[in-house]
């Protein structure tokens, strides 16, 4: 198998592509079902294409505006239908697969002209359903490639001033997707100040490049007013936003034990039987730069679940690469490849199916198997839900721009200010839903505080926390 990737051929791409496909299809195949995540990421796509609307004044959330604009493209063109998310990501990915590879050729970071690299690219990415979703760090890391070409060539003593600058638009173009990647900017200056003995000005360059698309972006938003929101509810979230758990941290742990496990035996042995050139070694301690910058940007996101882990998926793929084209013996890169290819496989199919009940050790609530008994009685309505189980939105529509619960208690939980009890007041007269969820005991208080608004609601007599509009 690996031995078809190792001929320099650029028609091997036409083959990745081909394999990418079966290897996804084949996973759907299988049962795979839509994560939460994406029900919330696709709920931001159809609310705005429906209702119109701007960004974080008419739609409280903590995504990034590029992928805002994706997720409402998508929505607009296609519905609430889900192939189109899993469409694009292919293609992503794919695209990806190859600017990854061609970056690694074009900078002679191997001693052989290969697309092994984007063979484990696109096969290390199939390890967890996660890492196949539409999310704003997969289409973020499309700029971080980019930004990394520019790196290695400056690193290969490439010295054109435009480099610092396009580096700088692509990490701020993958900030605006996913606002973590910041911690890659931060890797991109230390890289070309400790590896490439970069001046001074030309790092100013790159600096100018990152916040000039952030500032664009501010001024955007100005435009439509809504400076504010996105301050608040897009940078400031960084540091204000408490992060959710999807998985549980012992549950996260074992879930990437056997991911990890690869990449450690790969890293080791890279280093254990290469002998490199000095800059090939200086692209590894650039990858390694890569890998503790996406590890800490685990600690960075608002959620915590297993998609962050395509942070780490181009120094994996990298090192496996790597080690593989060190092994002499084709027999060996065949077996070990083989049996990568199945752990991929037998990892993604045992979370997703929870063969060998391997749900009792970990903890993969990430579906939406467990919806309410009576959710079919709430079923393809516009609903307002009053805390942090976003299950409910499934099958149903936004009203209100209250999708972020950590930003709507902002509101709700201060409504003996007259300023929260306007917001509340407005957004619920002018998007009235159909269903509200009282998960937090709000609803009593709201009401009580607006009998305007509480005229139009019944309480619902199988379950007190819905209450149905009249």
């Amino acid at each position: 198998m690996l031995s078809l990737f190792r001929i320099n051929d650029p028609y091997r791409l036409v083959i990745l592509f081909f394999l990418l496909l079966v290897v996804r299809i084949s996973l759907l195949w299988s049962g795979i079902e839509i994560t939460l995540p994406e029900v919330h990421w696709m709920l931001i796509g159809n609310k705005l294409a429906t209702d119109g609307g701007v960004m974080y004044r008419d739609l409280w959330d903590t995504t990034g505006p590029l992928a805002v604009m994706v997720y409402r493209g998508v929505a607009w063109l296609f519905g609430d239908s889900y192939w189109p998310y899993q469409t694009i990501s292919l293609f992503a990915l794919f695209i990806q697969a190859a600017i990854f590879n061609h970056l690694l050729l074009s900078n002679k970071a191997y001693k052989e002209n290969t697309y092994v690299p984007g063979f484990f690219y696109i096969l290390l990415a199939h390890f967890f359903q996660d890492l196949m979703v539409l999310s704003p760090p997969l289409m973020g890391l499309t700029f971080v490639l980019l930004a990394i070409n520019n790196i290695f060539k400056r690193i290969d003593n490439q010295t054109r001033d435009d480099l610092f600058l396009y580096t700088g638009i692509s990490l701020g173009m993958a900030s605006l997707f996913y606002l973590p990647y910041f911690i890659f900017f931060i890797i991109a200056v230390l890289s070309l100040l400790l590896f490439s003995g970069a001046i001074f000005r030309r790092i100013l360059l790159l600096i100018h490049g990152y916040f000039l698309v952030m500032v664009l972006s501010g001024l955007y938003a100005y435009l439509y007013d809504a400076h504010g929101e996105w301050w608040d509810f897009y940078i400031q979230s960084w540091w204000q936003i408490e992060q959710v758990d999807l998985i549980t941290g012992q549950s996260f742990v074992w879930s990437v034990a056997i991911p990890g496990f690869v990449m450690l035996i790969a890293i080791f042995k890279t280093y254990s039987l290469g002998r490199f050139v000095n800059h090939q070694v200086k692209f590894q301690q650039v990858m390694l730069f890569l890998l503790i910058g996406g590890l800490i940007n685990l600690f960075f996101s608002d959620l915590w679940a297993l998609y962050q882990l395509i942070l780490i998926l181009p120094t994996m793929a990298f090192f496996t690469s790597h080690y593989l084209l060190l092994v002499r013996k084709t027999w060996q890169t065949e077996l070990i490849t083989l049996l990568v290819f199945l752990l991929v496989f037998s990892t993604n199919l045992t979370l997703a199916n929870n063969w060998f009940f391997v749900h009792e050790l970990i903890n993969y609530d990430r579906k939406d198997a467990a919806f309410p008994s009576d959710q079919e009685a709430i079923a393809h309505r516009k609903m307002l839900v009053l805390g942090s189980d976003s299950r409910y939105y499934c099958g149903n529509q936004l009203a209100t721009p209250f999708l972020n619960w950590q930003l709507a208690e902002q509101v709700f939980d201060n409504l003996h200010y007259y300023g929260s009890l306007e917001q509340a007041h407005s957004h619920l007269i002018d998007d009235p839903p159909e269903v509200i969820i009282d998960q937090e005991g709000i609803v009593p208080l709201l009401f009580e505080k607006l009998p305007l608004v509480a005229r139009s609601y019944v309480q619902s007599e199988t379950e007190s926390r819905y209450y149905l509009r009249k």
